[in-house]
């Protein structure tokens, strides 16, 4: 038998396996359900943490980060601050998507408008994006930026806490409860980068009942993943991270959901 004939056997059995596949999907798969962004019913979306299904074109709307321009801060563009040679105290940071204006209409939805299921669909886009840019990292636990006493009270919830239990829990990693917040500075969010630069310094600090372990087998310090919502300037997770290094001995990365 020849090349070409086989070649055209491989074929007609590529093209049968994929009707096959299709009628079992459309017939056997999941019933029809609504995605959690825009409400349509949708059968053939993208599953995504807790079982909820994105549809279609909610999920081509996300701007993933693949290649950042930005060693440091993780950018998809180059970064006029982290040109300047600011130190940090972490070793970089990577996020999953850019923050554009479809994203904040999620995060708004999901951090201001109290939508807690999407913490499962946030934790599952952290993942991509640990997979995507720290899968070599050897990672002794996870940690997360903490919301202050007020905006827990209004909100009920720490929306980067469930976040990154989401991808803790996906990924198999602990996560761990390093910092407290000792001064709130109200609403980042409605700050210029100058006020929030401003108002930088004293707002963390590591807890003192924390034991950190090494689950880790590499010879050198163990690395804690530290995750926020959004990176804008830095200087949150800057301050975390000079928290947990005063604390332990260990290499703190940022995994931000936006950048």
């Amino acid at each position: 038998m020849t090349n070409r004939e086989l070649y055209g056997i491989g074929s007609r059995t590529d093209i049968l396996h994929r009707n096959v596949s299709k009628f079992f999907a459309r017939w056997f798969g999941p019933a029809h359900v609504d995605c959690p962004m825009c409400g349509r019913r949708c059968r053939d979306g993208v599953r995504t943490g807790a079982d909820l299904v994105l549809c279609g074109r909610c999920y081509a709307d996300i701007p993933w980060i693949e290649r950042p321009q930005c060693e440091t801060c993780g950018r998809s563009a180059h970064c006029p601050d982290c040109r300047r040679g600011i130190p940090r105290r972490f070793v970089c940071n990577r996020a999953a998507v850019r923050y554009s204006p479809e994203m904040k209409r999620w995060l708004a939805r999901y951090k201001f408008r109290g939508d807690e299921r999407l913490a499962a669909l946030f934790g599952w886009m952290l993942k991509i994006a640990f997979e995507r840019h720290y899968a070599g990292l050897d990672v002794s636990a996870v940690a997360f930026v903490p919301v202050g006493a007020e905006r827990l009270l209004e909100r009920g919830f720490d929306q980067t806490e469930r976040m990154a239990a989401w991808f803790a829990r996906s990924a198999g990693l602990p996560l761990v409860s390093l910092l407290v917040r000792v001064r709130d500075v109200g609403k980042q969010s409605v700050r210029t980068r100058r006020e929030r630069l401003a108002v930088v310094g004293g707002r963390f600090a590591a807890r003192p009942d924390v034991v950190l372990g090494d689950r880790t087998t590499s010879k050198t310090r163990p690395a804690v993943l530290l995750v926020d919502d959004v990176y804008t300037t830095g200087s949150t997770l800057d301050e975390c991270a000079a928290a947990i290094r005063a604390r332990w001995a260990v290499d703190v990365y940022g995994l931000t959901w936006a950048r």
